[in-house]
């Protein structure tokens, strides 16, 4: 059997990036097609496949620029032809790549990791994002069978895809001895923050510890000593193990820096929301806020639930669980 396998863009890494690169494993002499190609931005066995692209490569160099113009990707994605001669299509998408042109006799796999087809931070994006996710919904009826990340994609989308749950590297994040420390500062993952949320939670820690994590939101101001940015998982390891727990704001993508925190066992302060319901709801050491009472919760966080059952929680996303769950429903969906 031929087969390709497609994702919307290799430019940098990131988590959809790291799903690919556990699947491409599965298929040994597969092919890529991908809307965007940066060479050298995805360093590993991705680079030692043979990568199709589309006209966007030339234009975009960072993730920024391809979420500018993001607007394009269908008409990338029309012209970017994977021949017939192919018979099954492997896809990761996050809102693009399942939309790539293919003969009708192809059948294709699509897993909806996320749905993020286009920001809308400038004038074309506002525009063309409605029309850019009318599109995207169109094109994922191309898809034979269709996997997601979680029932909240499938019902935020009005999809019916089977749901099988992302990993993280749990591995990257055991239970670390921590009687030496003094678990006295929160660790704020700036993910779906804004500049009020942020400035509200520096205002009341004013005189105690704490630190920022991720991309903070912009124009918030703040010191570098309390701005850690984004750490590889050999720094965020300790740093979470060493805290009081970890406040998350994210609420619409799956919460893997909160999974990590879980991992190391450390309590987790997490926004209330459908998704975090889903993965969170009466797990221990999880408590969930809303901005009217997140002070309140922070005052009161409870932190005695043991590491071993707040570790627990984490345990299922394991890549090599993942793995071997996508393989079964491939194979499942092709003896039909």
């Amino acid at each position: 059997m031929k087969i390709a396998l497609t994702i919307d863009h290799l430019i940098a890494r990131e988590h959809s990036t790291a799903i690919f690169e556990e699947i491409m494993g599965l298929y040994k002499d597969a092919e890529i097609w991908t809307i965007v190609h940066k060479q050298g931005g995805v360093l590993g066995p991705i680079e030692m496949r043979k990568i199709h692209s589309s006209f966007l490569s030339h234009k975009v160099k960072n993730i920024n620029t391809f979420k500018k113009l993001s607007f394009l990707g269908p008409s990338a994605a029309k012209k970017l032809f994977i021949p017939c001669s192919y018979d099954l299509i492997i896809n990761i998408s996050t809102g693009l790549s399942h939309g790539i042109k293919k003969c009708k006799e192809t059948k294709q796999v699509t897993y909806l990791y996320d749905f993020s087809p286009s920001d809308s931070g400038t004038f074309m994006q506002k525009i063309f994002k409605g029309h850019l996710k009318k599109w995207s919904l169109e094109h994922i009826k191309q898809s034979d069978f269709l996997l997601t990340s979680s029932k909240y994609l499938n019902k935020s989308l009005g999809l019916n895809g089977k749901v099988l749950y992302p990993f993280f590297k749990l591995e990257d994040f055991p239970l670390i001895p921590s009687s030496h420390w003094k678990h006295d500062f929160f660790v704020i993952n700036s993910e779906g923050m804004t500049l009020k949320e942020a400035n509200l939670l520096i205002s009341y820690f004013k005189d105690q510890k704490y630190c920022f994590i991720g991309n903070i939101p912009k124009g918030l101001d703040i010191s570098v000593e309390v701005n850690m940015g984004n750490k590889c998982n050999g720094e965020l390891a300790p740093l979470m193990a060493s805290s009081k727990g970890l406040i998350h704001f994210g609420e619409n993508s799956f919460p893997q820096i909160a999974l990590k925190n879980l991992a190391v066992g450390r309590p987790l302060l997490v926004k209330d929301s459908a998704l975090n319901r889903e993965f969170f709801e009466g797990r221990p050491g999880v408590t969930f806020f809303t901005l009217d009472n997140l002070l309140d919760k922070i005052e009161n966080f409870d932190t005695s639930a043991p590491p071993e059952k707040i570790r627990a929680t984490a345990m299922k996303y394991h890549p090599v669980g993942f793995k071997g769950q996508f393989k079964r429903q491939v194979e499942q969906f092709l003896q039909k």
